[in-house]
Order: structure tokens, then sequence, then C-alpha cells
């Protein structure tokens, strides 16, 4: 680029992309040091730096039929910069002001210096521009500024998804730096859309700053001393009544008596024919806290039969009894 500003000199204003060699801080110094204005158009919006687009376009044309012609390209951008558009003259006219000599036979006439009217260029290229202004705004619609703090949505790949909050209004025309999820894009105003909806938590980095260190404290835990004596509720005229503290139910520790064995046979609920006593356990397999109880007989229970309520006796199956 010192090059070209060396052979044709230094622009007053330079717009490009936000590639990373152009958003650097080794460009921004190059821009101080040379005196010049640098703004860049809007992230994925080309049409806000149409003048590098179409040149763009016509290399991509000019190698793609250099590529078929199998001709140098070096000759066919002599050509393109020696054809005359409309009335203006070629582009080596308005900047050499003369024609430069191709393969092609030339007069030499022709070539001789022969300065242009800067004027009436001027007036034919605003003119032109502005008769396609007239046939694009036939299709649309003016869109109206955007406010700090207002709440948008940001169109991305999947539609207008992500929630975002305007921070503030770019140098570049249309263009706006906007918060989503604590971060910050620069978008143009197409691809914000006003919403009407609640405003977001993280809006600003002030907020986001004082929300996190919100939330860094509440994370602390406070000693249960300290909950149970610092808390004092008074009757005011919104809370009239201190709400009544939950008192935990209490829970005996009383370990459970162990149930002994006269305990058990004191108890009504016996069988009704006696069985034959049972054999006392050994203390060296059954822990003395956990007593053995009877074993009742299956045939104990066959005296009293179950009966249904309609008087049907149930008769269960032997092979379901335990031996």
């Amino acid at each position: 680029m010192k090059r070209l500003f060396a052979t044709h000199g230094i622009p007053e204003k330079l717009m490009t992309d936000n590639g990373s060699q152009f958003v650097s801080h080794e460009f921004e110094q190059f821009a101080k040091e040379w005196n010049f204005v640098h703004t860049t158009s809007s992230p994925y919006y080309p049409k806000s730096n149409g003048l590098a687009e179409n040149a763009v376009k016509q290399a991509k044309q000019l190698l793609n039929k250099s590529k078929k012609d199998g001709s140098d390209m070096m000759l066919g951008l002599l050509n393109l910069r020696n054809t005359p558009r409309d009335a203006m003259g070629s582009p080596a006219q308005r900047l050499l002001s003369r024609r430069t000599r191709t393969t092609l036979p030339t007069s030499t006439k022709l070539l001789r210096p022969k300065p242009l009217n800067t004027t009436s260029v001027s007036k034919q290229l605003k003119s032109a521009r502005q008769q396609q202004k007239c046939h694009h705004d036939k299709s649309a619609k003016d869109q109206r500024p955007l406010r700090p703090s207002e709440v948008v949505r940001m169109q991305t790949k999947k539609g207008f998804q992500k929630l975002a909050v305007v921070k503030s209004a770019r140098g570049s025309p249309r263009s706006y730096v906007v918060t989503s999820d604590g971060a910050d894009y620069v978008r143009n105003r197409q691809h914000l859309l006003p919403v009407r909806e609640p405003r977001p938590q993280w809006t600003i980095s002030n907020d986001s700053a004082s929300n996190s260190e919100q939330r860094q404290l509440d994370s602390c835990p406070l000693p249960q001393a300290t909950l149970r004596h610092s808390v004092t509720v008074h009757p005011t005229a919104t809370n009239p009544t201190p709400p009544m503290p939950q008192v935990p139910r209490r829970i005996s520790t009383t370990p459970l008596r162990p149930v002994s064995p006269t305990t058990l046979s004191s108890k009504s609920l016996s069988p009704p024919h006696p069985a034959p006593p049972a054999l006392p356990a050994s203390p060296d397999l059954m822990p003395p806290s956990v007593p053995s109880q009877p074993k009742v007989q299956f045939e104990d229970t066959l005296t009293q039969p179950t009966v249904t309520r309609c008087g049907r006796v149930v008769k269960p199956n032997p092979k379901y009894f335990d031996t």
C-alpha cells in the first residue's frame, strides 16, 4: 500500500473491509503517520463497500477470460484500463490525462496528453450514481435510526434469533455497535430488528461488571450463626406482620429397646393352638439383640379356613406350602 501511495499520492479517506490486516494496531499507526482517515465497512454487508466489491468482480471476470483464452492477464488489465466508459473517457484518461499504448494499432495523435474537464467528469459521475440510487429506492424504504440501550434482534445464519442491546452508533453509515451475551458486535442497520422485549441482564459492560460482582457476593455462603442472629424482621407498612419462623421437627434419639422372647410370648397375638417349643438360638450364630421367634406351622392355620364374603371356603394349593 505504501508503494501505491508513493506512486499516486496519499488519499484523504480510505475505506476497507474488516480484514485482520486493516483492523490491526500497526495499520492504525500507519494511518496516523501518513495522515489519512481510515473507515471500515459493516461486517457481512458488502453493499457498504460497493466500489471495492465492483473492482473485485471485474478482476475475477478478467481472470476467467484470461484463463479461457490462455492470454496474459496483465495485458488484459492494460486493455481494461484503456476502455472508454460512457462519455467520461477511460480510467487511464481520467487519471493520466492521456491514453496508454497497447498492442492495438493507435495513432500518435491519440497518445498525446489531453487534460479532461474534471468538473464535468465529477458531475457525470454524481448524476450516474444518483440515477442508480433512484432506481434502487423504488423498492426500498428508509429505516429509522436506533437509540442507545434499545433492545434489538441480531440477524444470524438462522434468522433474527440473537437478542442484543444497542451500545452506540458507529462512524460508518448506518452501522452500530451492539452487545450480546457480554460481547460487542458491529452490525449494519439491515441486520438489526427492533423488538419490544424486556431488556436482558447483560446490557452494557458496566452493568455486566456490576452483575458479576453481585453474583460473586451472592455465591459466598454466610455462616449458620450469622444467619440465625443477624436476620431480624420488623413490621412495617408493606410488611405488617413478621413471618413465622419454621421450627424443625424434633427427632427422638433414644435407642429402641430390644424385644425379649418373654414379651413376645405374653402377647395376645399367638396361634390358636400351641405350637411345639422352639429351640433356643446359639449365641455364636445370632446376636443377642435379635430374639428368636417361634416357627408357626401352616397346619395350625388350617383349623381356621379362609371364607369369602359369599361363603365359599378358600382352598390354597398345597405345593405353595412351606415345608
